[in-house]
């Protein structure tokens, strides 16, 4: 296990995507082929088939830029690294990993709140025509642009599924036939692109707001200072409340909201630091150069408060994935449309009797990636700051 690399943990998750799913990967590159010939003629192209086309490309390019970088991922694995290069795959490569489609209402009557490692005979039929396309092709495009009740499935019963295509449910199935690992994968990506959006968004606030009071001097710095412990003495999941009730509860909304709750910490630690640095002898001497204070900023000071600024947005990625799984459990989140942990365990809370797994699996889930971003957070405080104790 010491001998055990970050590389060779890569290497190893996409050789079981490769080995698992070839026969998709197979049929996504004879589709791409068709296309490029004009041999296809699609009448709709939607996010969910251009999703497939890029994860796939991204798959096989991975391979590149793993031998490309390959001294810094020369590295011990730890539990940390190994959660994020499992979270990583499954943010990139969700549609070829999920079993279903995550939309997809399976027959209610034989898939509704089937347990975990569940399966399903089934009979596929196509009725798509594709010019000059292979079975594969028609099952393949058939598969992505159904995103609502499957009707080109035919589910078996017990005394029929002799040689017949088995639908597997590795965490099983919620209460509309939906497949929950795969609703699970989508939830991950959504999460983690909710999460940068809104760590951008505080980052680039505290760094305005930091720098403002930092440079401009004693007025602004006080001002600044109550201005951010007004908003620091409010309950932040209130001050969300309160946000989302004046501007609805859009995606994008939801991203700034989350993303303008986040930034005053951030502020405290940018403006410390440059008060700091302001004294420095690389910085009088920049001054004395006549360099802009713009160009100190970005050139002198934002260098070196780099290493504590990544640590809090770490610790920051994994409050706000913990907020908006709170709003949506609440009902404040961004509706159905998307795919929240939040809102999976508040939908499984009415089935915990008999359908435990619709809410244990999205609890783990975010259990695992909070856990992760503290982890994260701590080891790159050690790299930063070696002599920090734990």
């Amino acid at each position: 296990m010491k001998k055990l690399k970050l590389i060779h943990m890569v290497i190893l998750f996409w050789l079981l995507i490769l080995i698992a799913k070839w026969e998709l990967l197979y049929n996504i590159m004879n589709f791409v082929l068709y296309v490029f010939r004009g041999n296809v003629k699609i009448q709709k192209i939607d996010i969910a088939l251009l999703d497939y086309v890029v994860a796939t490309l991204l798959f096989f390019i991975l391979p590149f830029v793993a031998w490309k970088f390959r001294k810094k991922l020369n590295v011990r694995i730890s539990g940390a690294s190994f959660s994020v290069t499992m979270f990583f795959f499954f943010v990139l490569f969700a549609p070829l990993i999920a079993t279903s489609n995550p939309a997809m209402h399976h027959d209610i009557k034989k898939c509704k709140l089937l347990a975990p490692f569940s399966s399903v005979a089934i009979e596929e039929r196509t009725n798509i025509k594709i010019s000059n396309a292979s079975s594969g092709l028609h099952e393949f495009y058939n598969k992505i642009i159904n995103r609502g009740i499957d009707k080109n499935t035919l589910y078996l019963k017990a005394n029929n599924q002799n040689n017949s295509k088995k639908l597997f449910f590795l965490f099983g199935t919620d209460e509309y036939g939906r497949d929950v690992f795969s609703r699970i994968l989508y939830g991950t990506r959504f999460a983690f692109f909710l999460g940068i959006s809104s760590v951008i968004i505080s980052f680039s606030l505290a760094f305005l707001l930091g720098a403002a009071a930092g440079f401009g001097g004693k007025f602004w710095d006080n001002l600044l200072n109550r201005f951010t412990e007004i908003f620091l003495s409010f309950p932040f999941l209130f001050l969300i409340i309160v946000f989302l009730a004046f501007f609805g509860n859009s995606f994008w909304v939801v991203v700034f909201v989350l993303g303008f709750s986040g930034w005053m910490g951030l502020f405290k630690i940018i403006r410390a630091e440059i008060l700091r640095l302001k004294s420095k002898d690389f910085i009088i001497s920049a001054k004395m150069l006549g360099m802009p204070e713009y160009k100190i900023l970005l050139k002198e000071i934002f260098p070196v408060i780099l290493a504590p600024v990544t640590v809090n947005l770490v610790l920051q990625f994994g409050n706000v994935i913990m907020a908006e799984s709170a709003l949506s459990f609440l009902g404040f989140g961004v509706g159905d449309e998307y795919f929240s942990w939040g809102a999976m365990i508040n939908s499984g809370q009415y089935y915990l009797a008999n359908a435990w797994w619709l809410s244990f699996f999205p609890s783990l889930f975010l259990a695992l990636t909070l856990i992760t971003m503290n982890k994260t957070g701590n080891e790159l405080e050690k790299i930063y700051n070696p002599g920090s104790t734990k």
